[in-house]
């Protein structure tokens, strides 16, 4: 049987290869994740508490998250987060503001932030849309994403932008 990541491991192999990732939603597809040797997995936060989870993904990282508009405050991110991580998850997903991430961050919980496509917050962008088909729209997600690279256990998604820093008319 193999051993469950840690966030250490996790950052470890940070631009080290690929990572598998998935999204769960039944203990069947928890226990085929499993055998297949995923890595990483959401699942939502009813199959996360579930008794038998853990008995059948005891190896995958698992993550789960509760929408900021329903998790209210960040004292309400908090409860949600502890009551998480005491059934079973090894760390939560944030979709409220870089403010929140950073005080569930100072709390020493592992949070996964996100940037960019944040479907919660599609009434701000006109609907569900990439925000940044061309490199020079991505560049301008790149202020969100340096202080959430701080605070979060960061998974990137600028991957399919090979650049190393913003072309110079995105910096002007």
């Amino acid at each position: 049987m193999r051993k469950k990541p840690t966030v250490a491991d996790l950052r470890a192999k940070k631009g080290k290869g690929r990572l598998t990732m998935l999204r769960l939603f039944t203990l069947e597809e928890a226990a085929a994740a499993e055998q297949a040797g995923i890595d990483v997995v959401s699942v939502p936060s009813e199959l996360m508490t579930h008794p038998d989870y853990r008995r059948v993904a005891p190896s995958l990282f698992s993550m789960t998250g509760v929408d900021h508009r329903l998790a209210g405050t960040r004292e309400g991110y908090l409860r949600f987060s502890g009551q998480m991580l005491n059934g079973g998850a090894d760390a939560i997903y944030c979709s409220g503001s870089l403010a929140t991430v950073r005080f569930l961050a100072d709390e020493h919980i592992p949070v996964v932030g996100h940037v960019g496509l944040v479907p919660s917050r599609n009434t701000w962008t006109g609907g569900l849309k990439r925000l940044a088909r061309r490199r020079m729209r991505l560049w301008r997600c790149w202020p969100q994403c340096r202080p959430m690279r701080r605070q979060a256990l960061s998974r990137w998604r600028l991957r399919w932008c090979r650049l190393r820093s913003p072309p110079r008319s995105a910096v002007a």
